[in-house]
């Protein structure tokens, strides 16, 4: 079961660039960092923001997923003779 949405996934497959980059760049990301934190970007909240956005997208598409096999249900027990 794939749980990106179709148009994402058709994005990475035409525009990412797989590449090895764990430890490449170190001094760049505590640059960026301090850039950040002067901006007054606090990433502890950021990523609490972006969890908890990623957790009501993936509730909402499961909840319509279940509803959907919960409707998909009722009508096959309603057709079939018990």
């Amino acid at each position: 079961m794939n749980t990106v949405p179709p148009a994402t996934l058709d994005a990475i497959i035409e525009r990412s660039m797989p590449a090895l980059t764990v430890g490449k760049r170190s001094c760049g990301r505590a640059r960026n960092a301090a850039r950040l934190f002067t901006a007054g970007v606090v990433m502890p909240s950021v990523m609490e923001k972006l969890e908890a956005d990623g957790v009501a997208a993936f509730e909402k598409s499961f909840d319509g997923l279940y509803k959907n096999l919960e409707e998909k249900k009722s009508r096959l027990l309603e057709r079939s003779p018990v």
